[in-house]
């Protein structure tokens, strides 16, 4: 699960590193926390070329504890 809020700066860098990884059954579940920056627009675009990233959207801007464990439920 990766929890991201305004990360445009570094996130296609972080979703390319956690891609990167020998694990073959990985899994990433993006939730974001309202972002107001191109951060929902980066990980769509990676998740239309790569299945095992799928995005999520928090309901509210809640904070980093409460957007990851949103996550959870995805996983």
């Amino acid at each position: 699960i990766l929890a991201t809020h305004n990360g445009e700066k570094y996130i296609q860098e972080q979703i390319e590193s956690i891609l990167g990884q020998t694990h073959i059954a990985l899994k990433l579940i993006v939730t974001d926390d309202g972002s107001t920056d191109s951060t929902v627009a980066i990980v769509k675009r990676i998740a239309a070329t790569d299945a095992r990233v799928s995005l999520h959207i928090c309901p509210g801007s809640t904070g980093v504890v409460s957007n990851f464990n949103y996550g959870l439920q995805y996983s």
